[in-house]
């Protein structure tokens, strides 16, 4: 039993620096977005969206923002889930408490990457008329 939960303890940490990692590489990629003056500014140029394209892109940019913070507050939940389990001390409603956390988790997960493959899936679809 304790060879299984520090395997579960050493795999939740491993799960959150590879997606701390993976939320600090998105950081470095990010476009800026340039600032929208004041309505009655001074400040002369152009709006930050002039096309529907730029939306789309600001909505990609938000989206994206979005995921890797879901990605990273999965990591801190299997983190929790794991810690819970460990200082469990055998009482069976905390382990089960523990194990409901891990199940959520996982399901989030899933349903993460399904709708991921189901954007590129249906943007397939969309840009070939297939």
């Amino acid at each position: 039993m304790k060879k299984a939960k520090l395997m579960l303890a050493s795999i939740g940490a491993m799960l959150g620096m590879v997606l701390a990692g993976q939320g600090s590489a998105m950081a470095q990629q990010a476009q800026p977005i340039t600032p929208v003056p004041a309505p009655g500014s001074s400040v002369q140029g152009t709006a930050p969206i002039t096309s529907v394209g730029q939306a789309v892109g600001l909505l990609q940019l938000i989206v994206n923002w979005v995921f890797y913070i879901f990605w990273m507050l999965v990591g801190v939940f299997i983190l929790w889930a794991a810690f819970d389990y460990l200082m469990a001390g055998g009482d069976p409603k905390k382990t089960e408490s523990a194990k409901n956390k891990l199940i959520y988790a996982v399901i989030a997960v899933v349903i993460a990457l399904l709708s991921t493959g189901l954007k590129t899936i249906l943007s397939g679809f969309l840009t070939t008329g297939a």
